[in-house]
């Protein structure tokens, strides 16, 4: 994707502040989608991720400054209220229950 593209894709995406539904779980080998969607969020600031990591991540795809950089002047989105609150312990997630067919 070009550069500016790319810029005004992230001006979108820091309005869902790193949160998204995932239907398809490719880490599990699912060749198709299984089970149930969850809500899984990104690394939004520094510091979340831990360093081993980022660093085999710069390795593969190289550093990351330069693409920080360059989104430095994208605003931060409002917070809305609840938001983030999975760090007080109030998470969101779908549950799968079975329910019987009525009697007709």
């Amino acid at each position: 994707m070009a550069d500016a593209a790319e810029k005004d894709l992230m001006k979108v995406l820091i309005g869902t502040y790193g949160k998204t539904w995932h239907t398809w779980q490719l880490d599990r080998g699912d060749k198709l989608p299984m089970g149930i969607p969850q809500l899984m969020m990104a690394f939004t600031a520094d510091g979340q991720a831990k360093a081993n990591i980022v660093a085999e991540r710069d390795k593969l795809y190289g550093p990351s400054a330069a693409k920080k950089t360059a989104r430095a002047d994208i605003a931060d989105a409002k917070l809305e209220s609840g938001a983030d609150g999975w760090q007080k312990g109030a998470s969101v997630q779908l549950d799968l229950k079975t329910v019987q067919a009525a009697a007709q």
